[in-house]
C-alpha cells in the first residue's frame, strides 16, 4: 500500500483511468463501495466520520433515510444513482486535490464518503447470497453474473485491476472500530497476495438446519506414514543443516469407498438427510475423492475432503481441500492448496512417537509445494456461507486472516492432521479468535488415526482424549468436544440462531444474521447410532 498514489485524484485514476474526472458516480453500487471504502481505509478517516454521527440534519432519521436511498438506487441503478448519491460523489471529486492522509481533517467530506458507502451497502442487500425465487430481482441477477464473469473474485464491474475487490459479507464485527464495522452486505478486500473466490448456489433450501457427517478417516495411522525425504526441485536448497523435509502418505486400503458409503447410508437411515460429508486433511486420494463425490453429489450431498496427492513433477506431494459446487446444471471443481508447510519439531516428534522416522534434534518441513494461494467461499443458503482451511492455515493469520474477517463466513471448517481436538490445543485457541471477531462458528476435524497416534509421555488423560476427533466453537463461548467413544463417525446437528448486528453508523440487520449453533451429536458404529448427545442450551 505504501507505493500507491497519495493524492485522491491519482488514487481514483489508479482504480479506474479517468475516474477523477467523472462528475457522476459509477452506476453499479459495489463499484462505488470499493472506491469510497478503500479511500476511507487508506486515510483512516472513517474514525472521524463516526465521532459526530449522524450528520446534523439527519439525527433522528438516518437509518430510514439511507435505507430508502439504497432501495431507490437498487431499483434504478441502470439509469444512474439517486440525486443524493450524486451530490456526495461530487463533494469527493471537488476535493480530489487533497492528500489522502488529510481526508480526516475535512469532516463534511468524510461524512459524504461514509454516506456513499452506506447507500451502496444498502443497495447491495443479498448480493451474491442464495435467495428464494420470489425474492430474486434483476440486481441479484447482475450480481451473480458479475461474480461468475470475474471467476468469483469480485462483485465490481469496472474496478477490475485486482488492487481491491468487493465480495458479499455475512457478519459485521460487534467490537472494535475498523472499516469492516461500516457495512453489512459488502466486504472490501485489499491486496492481491491471495485470490478469494465466491460461489453462490443457484437455489436455496428453506431449511434452517444443517446435518454434517464427520468421517475421521483413516481410523489407524502407523508411524511409518511419516518419512524423511530428499528435497525436491521446488524447495529451498540452502536451509541450515538442522532442517529437513518429511512426507505424510497414508496407506491405501482396498474397500475404502465402500466403507465410507456404508457409513453415509447408516447416517441417513438413522438421523435423516445429510447435507455434507467432511473428511480431514490428507485423508483420501484424488481417485477416492472422485469415486465418493460422484455418488454423494448425485444425491445432493457435498463432499468436503482433505486430499493427499497427487505427486507433482518436482517431486513434492500435493495437499489440498477439494469439493465440487453445482451451478446451473454443471459442476465447478474447487481445489484449494494448503498455504503453509507443517514444521514438526522435537516435541511433536516425541509426542507422535516418530523418533525412528524423524530425528528429534532437527526441525522437519512438510514436503509440499507452495502453490498460488486461493481462499474459496461457498454460499449454501441465505444465512450460511462457508470456507475451509487446512491445518496451519487456521493457525497462521497471514494471508487469509484479513479476508476471513472482512467477509465473516458463518462457518469455518478446518481440516487437520493433528492430535485430539481438546480445548487446550492450539486449534481451539485460533478458533476462538474467529468466533470473537467477526463471529464465525468454527469446526476443526482430525483423523481418528492421528488422535490415537498422539501419546504425550508427561500428560495425564491422553488415553481418554484419544478419540476426540473434532471440536466446535460458536458464540456461546465454550469449546465443545466431539469424542467418538468407540464409534466410527459422528453426525452434527446444526441449527441457525438469528441475531441482530449493527454497523458503526447505526444501521441494524434486523435479526437476519445467521449464527450456526451445534444442537446435537449422534455417534455411529456398526450400522447404527451408538450414542446421542443433546447440546442445546
Amino acid at each position: 500500500m505504501e507505493n500507491l498514489p497519495t493524492k485522491v485524484s491519482d488514487y481514483l485514476d489508479f482504480l479506474l483511468p479517468g475516474l477523477s474526472r467523472k462528475r457522476t458516480p459509477l452506476a453499479w453500487p459495489p463499484d462505488v463501495f470499493g472506491v469510497v471504502a478503500s479511500l476511507l481505509l487508506r486515510s483512516g478517516a472513517y474514525r472521524v466520520a463516526a465521532i459526530d454521527w449522524p450528520p446534523a440534519n439527519k439525527k433522528s432519521r438516518w437509518v430510514p433515510y439511507i435505507e430508502k436511498i439504497g432501495e431507490k438506487w437498487r431499483e434504478s441503478y441502470q439509469a444512474g444513482a439517486p440525486i443524493e448519491v450524486r451530490r456526495w460523489w461530487q463533494e469527493m471529486i471537488q476535493n480530489k486535490a487533497l492528500d489522502i492522509r488529510d481526508l480526516g481533517k475535512h469532516r463534511s467530506l468524510c461524512q459524504a464518503l461514509l454516506q456513499l458507502l452506506a447507500a451502496a451497502d444498502e443497495a447491495s442487500e443479498g448480493a451474491g447470497v442464495p435467495s428464494r425465487t420470489e425474492e430474486f430481482d434483476s440486481f441479484d441477477f447482475v450480481a451473480r453474473t458479475t461474480l461468475h464473469r470475474n471467476n468469483g473474485a469480485t462483485l465490481c464491474e469496472q474496478l477490475a485491476n485486482g488492487s481491491i475487490r468487493v465480495l458479499p459479507k455475512m457478519h459485521v464485527p460487534q467490537s472494535g472500530l475498523t472499516i469492516r464495522s461500516f457495512s453489512k452486505h459488502l466486504a472490501l478486500i485489499v491486496g492481491s497476495e491471495i485470490a478469494p473466490k465466491w460461489f453462490t448456489l443457484g437455489s436455496s433450501k428453506p431449511a434452517e438446519e444443517l446435518n454434517l457427517l464427520l468421517i475421521p478417516w483413516p481410523p489407524k495411522i502407523h508411524e511409518t506414514a511419516f518419512k524423511a525425504v530428499k528435497p525436491g526441485k521446488c524447495v529451498m536448497k540452502n536451509l541450515p543443516r538442522q532442517f529437513g523435509f518429511f512426507e505424510f502418505e497414508r496407506d491405501n486400503k482396498k474397500g475404502f469407498t465402500k466403507s465410507l458409503i456404508e457409513i453415509f447410508q447408516t447416517a441417513e437411515e438413522s438421523v435423516g438427510p445429510i447435507d455434507a460429508v467432511i473428511l480431514p486433511e490428507s485423508s483420501i486420494t484424488d481417485t477416492e475423492f472422485e469415486e465418493l463425490n460422484s455418488i454423494l453429489l448425485s444425491q445432493g450431498v457435498y463432499l468436503i475432503a482433505g486430499v493427499n496427492g497427487p505427486r507433482n513433477a518436482d517431486g513434492t506431494l500435493g495437499n489440498c481441500v477439494r469439493y465440487n459446487i453445482p451451478l446451473a446444471g454443471y459442476e465447478v471443481p474447487v481445489r484449494q492448496a494448503k498455504h503453509h508447510r507443517w514444521k514438526i519439531d522435537g516435541a511433536q516428534i516425541r509426542n507422535y512417537r516418530l523418533e525412528k522416522q524423524l530425528n528429534p534434534k532437527r526441525n522437519w518441513w512438510e514436503h509440499i509445494p507452495i502453490e498460488d494461494r486461493t481462499l474459496n467461499f461457498v454460499a449454501f443458503r441465505p444465512w450460511l456461507a462457508m470456507c475451509a482451511l487446512i491445518c496451519e492455515d487456521l493457525a497462521r493469520p497471514d494471508p487469509v486472516g484479513d479476508i476471513i474477517r472482512a467477509i465473516g463466513p458463518n462457518l469455518v471448517i478446518a481440516l487437520l492432521l493433528d492430535g485430539p481436538q481438546i480445548p487446550e490445543r492450539w486449534s481451539a485457541r485460533y478458533a476462538t479468535a474467529l468466533t470473537d471477531d467477526p463471529g464465525c462458528s468454527v469446526l476443526t476435524l482430525t483423523s481418528k488415526g492421528m488422535a490415537k497416534l498422539s501419546r504425550p509421555r508427561y500428560k495425564r488423560g491422553y488415553k481418554e482424549n484419544a478419540e476426540t476427533i473434532a471440536s466446535w466453537k460458536d458464540i456461546r463461548g465454550s469449546t465443545l468436544r466431539i469424542d467418538l467413544k468407540g464409534g466410527e463417525a459422528a453426525v452434527l446437528g446444526i441449527k441457525i440462531d438469528r441475531r441482530e448486528e449493527w454497523t458503526a453508523d447505526g444501521r441494524d440487520c434486523g435479526k437476519q444474521v445467521g449464527y450456526p449453533l451445534l444442537h446435537w451429536v449422534h455417534l455411529l458404529a456398526n450400522g447404527k447410532v451408538l450414542r446421542r448427545f443433546d447440546l442445546r442450551e
